[in-house]
């Protein structure tokens, strides 16, 4: 196995760990994560580093993170939320680098070795809020029921950062029905739709692409999902919208040609400016009416 193979689900949170790091080491990175080079760890750096396009990897995953942080940090206290249910975690920092609530209860939901692994290498780092974490199988109903039994009282919120692309849909299916039921009050998610996956050459990642279930939905199919089960889009911050306002012009321009020189020849074109690609803000809607 090549040091910089994705040959297991796991591999991709240290390829996005690698991608923060990168992005905090640029004096105009998305973020600051002083912790993303320590859990990446040579490995997660040596995967980023050998992908093809690296430079356009590091700023999706640099505007994803950037955009969910402003989200949080504005959501949690604004919508009184006591309890985060991060399912498949990986190694995502946030309870350690961004403001949230002392009280909150924060818990880390994966695999028991992602788990294990993060916790070894963020020893001695002190998070912001209560941080626990739950051994969690995702494709498990038994596990998902133990995970959205803990949203406890008082509003709860679910994280599914970069996960729902890798799912079976009907996995993504049972989790909107099943979160709802089990009493989780706001769900914050990211997707990216075929026309943006189109836009960045996504399938020509092959090793990421391995990873995703044979049956996965693409983004606008996993946004009617959560729609069908009755929640309600509240916020939303798109890449093509609202995160692209965001880009340095010079930093765009980079982008521009890095996505150009990843494979000669006549460019993908653009999503439109109503993709829908970015992170939502879902409030459970029993009605199940649209926002407007």
């Amino acid at each position: 196995m090549s040091e910089h193979s994705i040959t297991h689900i796991s591999d991709t949170a240290l390829m996005t760990a690698g991608c923060r790091a990168l992005e905090t080491e640029r004096p105009d990175g998305w973020i600051c994560d002083p912790l993303a080079a320590r859990v990446a760890g040579e490995r997660g750096l040596a995967i980023i580093r050998a992908l093809p396009g690296m430079q356009v990897m590091c700023f999706g995953v640099g505007m994803r993170s950037r955009i969910l942080d402003v989200l949080l940090v504005e959501e949690i206290p604004a919508r009184g939320v006591r309890t985060v249910l991060s399912a498949g975690a990986g190694l995502d920092t946030r309870p350690w680098r961004i403001t949230l609530p002392p009280s909150l209860r924060w818990i880390e939901a994966d695999l028991g070795p992602i788990l294990e692994y993060k916790r070894e290498a963020l020893a001695g780092a002190e998070p912001n809020c209560r941080v626990e974490q739950m051994v969690v199988d995702l494709v498990d109903a038994d596990a998902r029921a133990r995970l959205f039994g803990e949203s406890g009282e008082g509003p709860s919120m679910l994280i599914t950062e970069g996960l729902l692309m890798y799912l079976p849909g009907a996995v993504i299916e049972s989790i909107a029905t099943e979160a709802a039921a089990a009493g989780v009050r706001y769900w914050l998610l990211d997707v990216s739709t075929s026309a943006m996956s189109a836009a960045t050459r996504m399938r020509e990642y092959k090793d990421i692409q391995a990873m995703r279930a044979v049956d996965h939905l693409e983004g606008e199919d996993i946004l009617e999902a959560a729609t069908r089960a009755g929640w309600r889009d509240i916020a939303s911050r798109t890449y093509a919208r609202d995160g692209m306002k965001l880009v340095p012009p010079a930093r765009l321009e980079a982008i521009v040609k890095a996505r150009a020189a990843a494979k000669p020849g006549e460019l993908p074109p653009p999503p439109p400016p109503t993709d829908p690609s970015g992170v939502h803000l879902f409030e459970f809607n029993p009605s199940g009416s649209r926002s407007s």
